[in-house]
């Protein structure tokens, strides 16, 4: 399972899509696929490592993938079966969940495939981790008795329980920067759902929807505290799911539009330049400048590749991308690089 999307408002869909032929390579692209079956890359680090799942059999399991191991696959606790690697920091070390012998996911980390538990908040059965900075504070969702709360671990403090925005029951940590500023959703009460931003100063604070929308939700964030992610729109009394937006320091937010012929989008992630990664439509992997606006990702490699790239997660500061794409057909995961650069930046 991804546990980043029940609170923003992220429908899944089935597959269904078309792709624009190629005009231009701008990327390689990385078959991260090589264990079979359903992949998804879910997270990079500087180095070109990644972490994410693949299905080929159930239960899902987490991987790591890098240039000289290829695609390791990440084991469960004791007893337990099923795994996702959801973050991945510059060190390599990884973080997602793990399975328990008692079929509860837990909050994880795998070191050079070393598997560390962190439990859960008090009362709860269940967590994961959706992202890992620098230090190896983890941020994600702790939930017991049908209730979900964002936490934060830190080194110092453990696992801490960040709360829910005033009126709502939940919420959910998605992302966390080097000034250990955490973004992520929660509901506000009346089935209403918005974005956070969270810091130890000030606490969680709400992030507005767009001027005509009911819902928000942050799924990243950079080191200068831009965050992205999606909120709902209506215009001309027409209603329309979602849309990627980016809310700058001070909180304001902007729509970063669809792709041509799409009337949706989310964003996932944004790097240190800028550069935002996502999907538009009926799932198509985009990327998203100041400069050049939203542009459909399957326009920026090469032609007749055999790929269709789906969705985008996560994009490093050197610009490779990760995420779920088709192969021939089959679902794989997928590193783009771009063609400027080179393959690895770190040894």
């Amino acid at each position: 399972m991804r546990v980043l999307r029940s609170l923003v408002g992220v429908a899944v869909v089935s597959l269904f899509l078309f792709a624009q032929a190629s005009t231009a390579q701008t990327y390689r692209v990385t078959d991260l696929g090589e264990a079979g079956g359903y992949g998804q890359g879910n997270a990079v680090n500087r180095c070109g490592q990644v972490g994410g799942f693949v299905n080929n059999i159930s239960p899902t399991v987490g991987f790591f993938w890098g240039r000289h191991t290829g695609l390791i696959q990440l084991h469960s606790l004791h007893g337990g079966s099923g795994s996702s690697a959801n973050g991945i920091n510059t060190s390599g070390v990884v973080a997602g969940y793990a399975v328990n012998g008692a079929g509860d996911g837990h909050a994880v980390t795998w070191t050079q495939g070393k598997i560390r538990d962190f439990g859960t908040l008090p009362c709860d059965t269940s967590s994961a981790a959706s992202a890992i900075d620098d230090r190896g504070d983890l941020v994600g969702g702790s939930s017991g008795y049908g209730v979900l709360h964002a936490f934060l671990w830190t080194q110092d403090k453990g696992m801490q329980d960040l709360g829910t925005l005033p009126g709502g029951w939940e919420s959910l940590a998605t992302a966390i920067n080097r000034g250990r500023t955490v973004v992520g959703g929660g509901d506000i009460g009346q089935g209403q759902g918005r974005g956070f931003v969270w810091t130890e100063r000030n606490g969680m604070r709400e992030l507005p929807a767009l001027p005509t929308g009911g819902h928000s939700g942050a799924n990243g964030i950079n080191d200068h505290s831009q965050i992205v992610g999606n909120s709902d729109v209506v215009i001309n009394g027409h209603y329309y799911p979602d849309r990627a937006v980016l809310w700058n320091k001070a909180g304001k937010i902007e729509s970063l539009g669809t792709l041509p012929g799409t009337t949706s989008s989310v964003a996932f992630a944004i790097n240190n330049n800028g550069k935002v990664v996502g999907f538009s439509g009926w799932w198509r992997a985009m990327i998203w400048t100041r400069a050049k606006g939203m542009q459909n990702l399957n326009d920026l490699i090469p032609q007749n590749s055999g790929w269709i790239l789906l969705e985008a997660f996560a994009i490093n500061d050197r610009g490779q991308i990760t995420g779920e794409g088709t192969l021939n057909g089959q679902a794989h995961a997928f590193l783009l690089t771009p063609t400027h650069e080179s393959d690895w930046g770190c040894h």
